[in-house]
């Protein structure tokens, strides 16, 4: 009776263990082979490859964008396209994110920017230059807690006659230790640097050469915590008193 009761339970077990994952009630491993997608309409082309997107943008949308299920899969985007009004939170929340390449992209029909990347926490390496701005309102928390971000080319922004807003651009960027935004062009218009380059811990180097900062009226919090900066920074050639943008340590390179 015993012999053939532990025969029973080993052949029992034998059985068991030949059972499919889902069967047998333990957690299934996700797949781990990489995700294509591809998807076509009037507004985008898109193509998702082993974590790479590549968007073509036409015109705006309604709704979620139709690669928004694999967010957490995205590793790079390289984005072109034209006739925007708003990439509000385009790419919000991308946490594996690490690099971004900007190609054939008209953005001068764009007046919202804002959040555009943020929260990127794995983002690395943006290259985002020569883009045309001129009906741009908002680029708040454009970059904001990209906390990896480590190069990052913005040269040849321009921008047109509206008032901009750039409140907590650059802001918890902990890792970047040089901007450089001399070479943007038309920055008259911009209005608020609130926090722009707030808890920029690492930065070493913010070169403002040549920038028209004038007309900004609100410059609360510009550069706190960035340890690193000294003391001192210039705007269109007069000195500016940092006492009430800072509150810590800060500086920038002007003209």
């Amino acid at each position: 009776m015993g012999k053939r009761l532990l025969s029973a339970i080993i052949s029992l077990g034998l059985v068991v263990s030949m059972l499919p994952v889902g069967i047998r009630g333990e957690e299934a491993v996700s797949d781990p082979s990489p995700v294509t997608f591809e998807y076509e309409d009037e507004h985008f082309k898109v193509e998702l490859d082993d974590g790479c997107l590549d968007v073509l943008i036409n015109g705006d949308w309604q709704g979620d964008v139709p690669w928004s299920d694999y967010r957490n899969q995205i590793t790079e985007v390289t984005l072109r396209g034209s006739g925007m009004t708003k990439l509000t939170a385009l790419f919000k929340d991308y946490t594996k994110l690490e690099r971004v390449t900007v190609g054939e992209f008209d953005a001068s029909t764009v007046t919202d920017c804002s959040e555009m990347f943020y929260n990127c926490q794995a983002l690395k390496k943006v290259d985002i230059r020569n883009l045309n701005l001129a009906a741009a309102e908002k680029l708040d928390k454009m970059f904001d807690n990209c906390y990896e971000l480590t190069s990052i080319n913005v040269n040849g922004w321009s921008f047109g006659n509206k008032q901009v807003s750039a409140r907590s651009l650059f802001r918890n960027c902990r890792t970047l230790k040089s901007l450089d935004l001399s070479s943007w062009k038309g920055t008259k218009v911009i209005c608020n640097l609130d926090s722009t380059f707030r808890d920029c811990e690492q930065l070493e180097k913010l070169t403002l050469t040549g920038l028209d900062l004038s007309g900004v009226s609100s410059w609360a919090n510009t550069f706190r915590n960035d340890a690193k900066l000294s003391t001192k920074f210039t705007v269109s050639g007069t000195a500016v008193d940092t006492g009430f943008c800072l509150l810590d340590a800060a500086t920038a390179e002007g003209s």
